[in-house]
């Protein structure tokens, strides 16, 4: 079933919105991007993946698994493609979708170093250490403590929105 949302790219974040109230109520779901990894057309895949085909209009953004809350990751199953599925208005308003996010992804991928020619683009790419930034004052006991209950509470996308 297909719920629909008004989506706003805000900075490094993808809020959803009530479609019907838009901006004017709190949005429903804040999308964390800083495990995104790149949007595309997802009739345009190659290879053996489980295809879901939404039309000419559909977007598929891709996620790293850490988009996932740890506690979710521990029990989902292995062959989630860590994909949220959008169906933008028209087809123009679906390509400008994808410049956004790529545009986005392509700044994350520069904070993080990769390198967008590499394989690092799938959903069991595990390499946590790579996008997880913390910042550590004075290594105070105490306050890895507290940094790591931080950290488990991240944001994170809903395993709802994820395929």
């Amino acid at each position: 079933r297909w719920d629909r949302f008004w989506g706003i790219l805000r900075g490094v974040q993808f809020e959803l919105y009530d479609f019907e109230y838009k901006e004017n109520r709190p949005p429903l779901y804040i999308i964390p991007l800083d495990h995104f990894i790149s949007a595309f057309d997802p009739s345009e895949e190659d290879g053996e993946e489980i295809r879901i085909d939404i039309g000419a209009r559909g977007i598929a953004l891709q996620f790293t698994t850490n988009a996932i809350s740890q506690n979710e990751r521990d029990w989902v199953a292995e062959d989630l493609e860590c994909r949220m599925y959008l169906l933008p208005e028209s087809s123009a308003a679906a390509r400008e979708w994808e410049s956004k996010f790529n545009y986005v992804a392509s700044i994350f991928d520069e904070v993080r170093g990769w390198d967008t020619n590499s394989s690092s683009d799938s959903c069991d790419d595990n390499s946590s250490d790579i996008d997880t930034y913390s910042y550590d004052d004075e290594g105070d006991d105490e306050d890895d403590d507290r940094n790591e209950s931080l950290y488990d509470e991240a944001p994170s996308v809903p395993l709802k929105l994820i395929w």
